[in-house]
């Protein structure tokens, strides 16, 4: 994944990646895990950041596009039990995030979240460090 695409899903979930330099992928990358799993996004990485030109009026002087219609109300909270299921689908997905990475990476991911790893002797013991609560 490429740092551009890790910062606009950075950006889908309101996290500030400015400060972060793009030298820095395993902390842009641990920001990412972090946001997926405690996060839900502002829209769907798929659909990209909304633009500023669609927030603001025309600037052509002719006629403008009626707005938008108001977003739908957001659902009710779930329930314990599904906060316990979306919990867990929510660490399945960063653990697998994180299997996908070297061990190496791993290990920079934990450090730049200064959560300790040297007692992990398997990549499955690091990849499951980095997709807990930490």
């Amino acid at each position: 994944m490429s740092v551009d695409a890790i910062r606009q899903e950075l950006d889908a979930f309101g996290a500030d990646s400015a400060a972060i330099a793009d030298g820095d992928k395993d902390k842009l990358v641990s920001e990412l895990l972090n946001a997926r799993a405690f996060s839900k996004p502002h829209f769907s990485p798929a659909e990209g950041a909304p633009s500023d030109a669609a927030q603001s009026p025309s600037g052509g002087g002719g006629t403008s596009s009626p707005p938008a219609p108001p977003a739908p109300p957001a659902p009710p909270p779930p329930a314990a039990a599904d906060e316990e299921g979306l919990a867990e689908a929510a660490y399945a997905a960063a653990l697998a995030e994180a299997m996908q990475m070297k061990v190496k990476e791993l290990r920079g991911a934990l450090a730049a979240r200064n959560v300790g790893w040297a007692d992990c002797l398997e990549k499955q013991e690091l990849a499951a460090r980095l997709a807990g609560p930490g």
